[in-house]
């Protein structure tokens, strides 16, 4: 698991990206790169779309309450809802999920507060707006099925 934003331009698969406007189908392309560079049947790529901290825009109560800033509960729910998916916040600088949350949260910090709020959000509302991720979740889960068997 991978954030997509900023990506190398030498990693597999960035130099030939399709030039849709669909962000799925680039990752997808870099993604199938990416698992071609490796050749492994048990390595299951997953590029996040753009960034982790995009999860955390499923649920606008949550981060605030985990910043301990309930007040800015409302802006932070206003730059929640400009988006079909957390997965389609923009990847420009400036306007990529980190930078939009550090812009509402300064003391933001990726390794502390991004797990928590995931976390307190929960994988099953996380999957349920998050398509790519749970496509994903769901060939991981049946790998492991399958090797079990």
């Amino acid at each position: 698991m991978l954030d997509y934003y900023r990506l190398p331009a030498d990693f597999p698969g960035m130099a030939n990206r399709p030039k849709t406007v669909n962000p799925f189908a680039r990752i997808r392309h870099v993604e199938q790169a990416i698992f071609s560079h490796f050749n492994d049947q048990r390595f299951v790529p997953f590029l996040a779309l753009h960034e982790f901290e995009a999860w955390v825009f499923w649920c606008p109560l949550t981060l605030p309450e985990v910043m301990t800033e309930p007040k800015k509960q409302p802006r932070f729910a206003a730059a929640c809802k400009g988006f079909q998916t957390p997965e389609q916040i923009n990847e420009r600088p400036g306007h990529n999920p980190a930078a939009l949350i550090t812009s509402i949260f300064p003391a933001y910090r990726k390794v502390l507060h991004g797990p928590t709020a995931t976390e307190r959000i929960g994988l099953p509302l996380i999957r349920s707006r998050c398509k790519h991720f749970h496509e994903w979740l769901g060939r991981v889960e049946a790998f492991a099925q399958h090797s079990q068997s």
